[in-house]
């Protein structure tokens, strides 16, 4: 798209189309960044036509915007707006602190490790935890439960699980259990 060009009614077209089609209703409009006034005129062909989407962008910070423009915007569906700032001034992005610091991190993982734990260590939130599964094969050095252990570790990764697969040779499920907690 040549989104300078373009008033907004092709790609509400556009839009229209694939909702028809597809039954799509949620889109995100790749672009570097949408001009606040493509945006709403976008809205505008948006809700002239009636669609009922929701979309999402990346939109310029402009003064621009007034009160009745994002109403229109959420009308037409805009559901979330990335505003992003650019600077060659190495103190504007030092005060912007991009992305999160360690010092925060620590400060909560600490705070959870403190919520969550037992005699045996640390018991891990879903969300924070480094793996999803935790396979033990308790007879590596036995052909046959290795191969079984390896399949299931196959399928598990093949599906998108983040697997720990602990298949040591020569140590007792003792062991490998204690490491597992």
């Amino acid at each position: 798209y040549d989104y300078d060009r373009n008033q907004g009614d092709r790609l509400a077209a556009d839009l229209a189309k694939l909702s028809r089609r597809h039954g799509v209703r949620n889109f995100y409009i790749s672009c570097d960044v949408l001009s606040p006034s493509y945006a709403v005129r976008l809205a505008q062909e948006i809700t002239g036509r009636g669609l009922k989407i929701r979309w999402s962008s990346d939109l310029k910070i402009e003064k621009c915007f007034s009160a009745e423009d994002c109403a229109l915007l959420h009308r037409a569906g805009l559901r979330s707006a990335g505003f992003r700032v650019e600077s060659g001034s190495d103190r504007i992005l030092v005060l912007m602190r991009k992305g999160g610091e360690r010092e925060g991190m620590t400060r909560v993982i600490a705070a959870c490790i403190e919520q969550n734990f037992d005699q045996d260590g640390i018991i891990w939130p879903e969300a924070l935890a480094p793996y999803d599964f935790h396979l033990v094969c308790l007879a590596p050095e036995d052909a046959e439960t290795a191969q079984v252990a390896d399949a299931f570790y196959k399928e598990l990764k093949a599906r998108g699980v983040d697997v720990l697969y602990d298949d040591r040779l020569d140590l007792s499920p003792g062991v490998k259990f204690k490491d597992a907690d």
